[in-house]
């Protein structure tokens, strides 16, 4: 993302999501949790508080998979790829929310082409102690994914930042 957000802008943020190429299970880390770029690297924050109002995920490969995308305040893990989730008590901590994605959300765009899965849920209020938030994705179904056949999409307000 490229120049400096301010209180109350609204953006987009588009993330292409690296996945393992083997069969995930039910319960298995589909994502391991990333940083989001919110703000340029410019910018000096200590707490940046945000809303996000809207997702997308577009799905080049059309498995219209279930997941939870997990939404967290720091960067925690969740466990290890193609792994059952092992995240600490003391981590789990971190997370703010999680939003679930069916295969009933989704639309086919072009049979061999691509789909799209927009997802409805109340806002989401993040405080970040850096430029970031951070998400991670959980498998809901056994689905094979290519390395970079899936995008996140988020629409998101910044709130306030402490510079």
């Amino acid at each position: 993302m490229n120049g400096k957000v301010t209180n109350f802008q609204t953006t987009e943020i588009d993330l292409q999501l690296t996945t393992d190429t083997n069969i995930y299970a039910s319960g298995d880390v589909m994502v391991v949790t990333v940083a989001v770029p919110v703000l340029s690297t410019t910018q000096n924050v200590k707490n940046l508080r945000l809303r996000i109002d809207q997702m997308s995920i577009i799905d080049k490969d059309i498995q219209n998979g279930a997941f939870d995308v997990v939404f967290l305040d720091a960067n925690k893990s969740l466990g290890t790829l193609n792994a059952a989730v092992s995240i600490s008590d003391a981590d789990a901590l971190s997370i703010v929310k999680t939003v679930s994605v069916s295969a009933s959300n989704y639309t086919t765009l072009t049979p061999a082409g691509n789909s799209i899965a927009n997802v409805e849920f109340n806002p989401i209020y993040i405080t970040s102690t850096d430029r970031n938030l951070y998400i991670g994705l959980i498998s809901r179904d056994a689905k094979t994914y290519t390395a970079s056949g899936l995008y996140l999409r988020l629409g998101v307000c910044v709130l306030n930042q402490d510079l």
